[in-house]
């Protein structure tokens, strides 16, 4: 579609509504698109997408503007690869009091030039701007300088990769980014600039969704104090934070938050778990994430509410702790390329909960504590690779070969990097072997009956009615 301009010419007649039925519209790669309609300032007065709900954009980098007057009903916004958009609504010709009545789902992704929402500035202080908005996603645009528009609706905000030139000093308080955005419940900021994250720490900036924010992700942030963002978000039950320089140790503070329940950090390489007060950190925390964080040598004393605990690629790891009998809730530990752990903790005889543990590449663990030892046998899951001497000592003529009979699922040994099958990974293949064989009816047959004695057999066998995706966890790349 190289020579289309325009989607519509209404140079010979007065249509006002062009595609009466469009529900769906997909533009991709339309080099030389640069409106909407051939006849400029018409676009405004027509009706052209009555009912359209759905819409894409891609690679059409010569259109400048989206009119929203023409989209009364889209619900589900997506522009990919749009160089030529700098606003996201034009308003040189008028003021529209719902620019996108109906839209709930907004994504914006590499829109390198995208500098604000409105070509008028002053009308991105208008509430009504996205008045139904409840998801926005805006990765890949570093120009994108303007503050965010008062969305009350708004549930969902992830940011990636942009307001990179963004100066928050130069903002006005009362038009920040998230001073207006009472029905947040999920944020994620990755890689955006300094300033916008630190905002955070900002108790006035953040006290609008202090009581409906529950779920924060934060990567790429050198100075931001983990303490204050804490304070101010005391909803919080799921905190991601990935890449934070400063972080050295858990917050004192982490012992007063009742509703946090899963802590992941990952890559903070001066993270070294440890408290100053020596806590247990949040008092109902139920799963626990440690990934790529050099300076670590031990975990700091986990709450016993803990259930699930998870350590992945922390090459200065060498204990666990000294003991970890009072986690009578932990039902699940994963432990991977940790090469110098020595030890797993004392008393783990205590453990009344824990059905699953996994081991891989940890070379120098070479033995089972005695209190593991005695939990073996009521075992539901057991995967231990890449530790040679665990490996010896679970195989047959080893110390704890009789201990591991009534484990339901088990592998030892193999290749660490062994990527572990999930049934719905095992159908997926199964799908893709017999679209390759459908024109081979013997072959097809025999395929289709090996399929079905497989699927009966994983039936019986697989997990002992328990969902194997529940119990095993892969580390985010």
């Amino acid at each position: 579609m190289v020579g289309i301009k325009h989607i519509v010419s209404n140079r010979g007649g007065n249509t006002q509504q062009t595609f009466p039925a469009l529900k769906f519209l997909e533009l991709k790669n339309m080099e030389n698109l640069e409106g909407w309609c051939v006849q400029e300032g018409r676009e405004a007065n027509l009706s052209l997408f009555p009912y359209l709900i759905w819409m894409s954009i891609k690679g059409c980098h010569k259109l400048t503007t989206m009119p929203p007057e023409i989209l009364p009903r889209l619900e589900d916004l997506k522009m990919y690869e749009m160089d030529g958009i700098k606003h996201i609504v034009n308003n040189r010709r008028g003021h529209a009091p719902q620019s996108f009545p109906a839209l709930k789902k907004l994504w914006l992704e590499k829109l390198t030039n995208l500098e604000a929402w409105c070509m008028d500035e002053g009308i991105e202080a208008n509430p009504y701007l996205f008045p139904c908005l409840i998801w926005m996603n805006i990765k890949g645009c570093p120009m994108l300088t303007t503050t965010m528009p008062p969305i009350p609706t708004l549930q969902e905000l992830h940011m990636e990769n942009s307001f990179c030139e963004t100066q928050i000093s130069s903002m006005s308080k009362e038009r920040r980014f998230f001073k207006h955005l009472e029905s947040l419940h999920s944020l994620k900021i990755y890689s955006c600039a300094e300033e916008l994250v630190l905002l955070l720490q900002d108790e006035e900036e953040t006290r609008a969704m202090k009581s409906s924010l529950q779920h924060l992700s934060i990567r790429n942030c050198k100075q931001l104090s983990l303490a204050l963002v804490l304070q101010n978000l005391k909803s919080l039950r799921d905190l991601r934070v990935n890449s934070i320089e400063n972080l050295v140790s858990g917050p004192d503070e982490m012992q007063g938050y009742d509703s946090l329940n899963h802590l992941m950090i990952i890559s903070c390489k001066n993270y070294t778990g440890a408290s100053s007060q020596g806590d247990c950190g949040p008092p109902f925390l139920k799963h626990l994430d440690v990934f790529d964080c050099d300076a670590l040598r031990a975990l700091p004393m986990c709450p016993k509410s803990l259930q699930m605990l998870v350590i992945h690629s922390c090459p200065g790891m060498e204990s666990l702790g000294p003991e970890m009998g009072h986690l009578t809730s932990l039902c699940n530990l994963q432990v991977s390329n940790c090469p110098k752990l020595v030890s797993l903790p004392d008393g783990m005889q205590a453990l009344t909960s824990f059905k699953s543990l996994r081991i891989i590449g940890c070379p120098a663990l070479k033995s089972f504590p005695e209190g593991l030892q005695q939990l073996l046998p009521t075992l539901k899951a057991l995967i231990i690779k890449g530790c040679p001497e665990l490996e010896r000592l679970c195989k047959p003529g080893g110390d704890y070969y009789n201990l591991l009979s009534s484990i339901s699922y088990k592998q030892i040994g193999g290749q660490p990097e062994e990527a572990i099958r999930y049934p719905h990974v095992i159908i997926t293949d199964a799908k893709q072997a017999l679209k390759c064989v459908t024109t081979k009816h013997f072959l097809l047959s025999v395929v289709l009956v090996c399929a079905i004695a497989s699927f009966i057999n994983f039936l019986f066998n697989e997990f002992d009615s328990q969902n194997e995706q529940d119990i095993w966890f892969v580390p985010p790349t």
